[in-house]
């Protein structure tokens, strides 16, 4: 109940250590590939209330690398509401600005 609440209520603000991509493609396991980096992994608290699919925006975070193959921790899967509002508050990246 408390993790799905966290999911989607959570206010999206990226930084140098968290920042956004932009996921290629699911890879198994739970594993999902993203832009800027080979592999990243999406949380046990989260598996069973927010589904990742290509083209979707997410919150990857860099300071919690596993191996050496998987890059980081999604933190947040990003909703259609969290894009528009970060374009609009001017902290959209600018590779996805199209």
């Amino acid at each position: 109940k408390y993790a799905a609440q966290e999911a989607l209520d959570a206010k999206a603000e990226p930084s140098l250590t968290c920042p956004v991509a932009c996921v290629l493609g699911p890879r198994g396991q739970h594993l999902h590939e993203v832009w800027f980096t080979t592999l990243a992994q999406l949380p046990p608290k989260f598996r069973s209330i927010v589904w990742v699919k290509r083209g979707n925006y997410v919150m990857v975070d860099l300071a919690k690398q596993l191996t050496d193959k998987i890059g980081g921790e999604i933190t947040m899967v990003l909703l259609a509401a969290q894009v528009k509002q970060l374009k609009q508050a001017g902290g959209w990246p600018t590779q996805y600005a199209n």
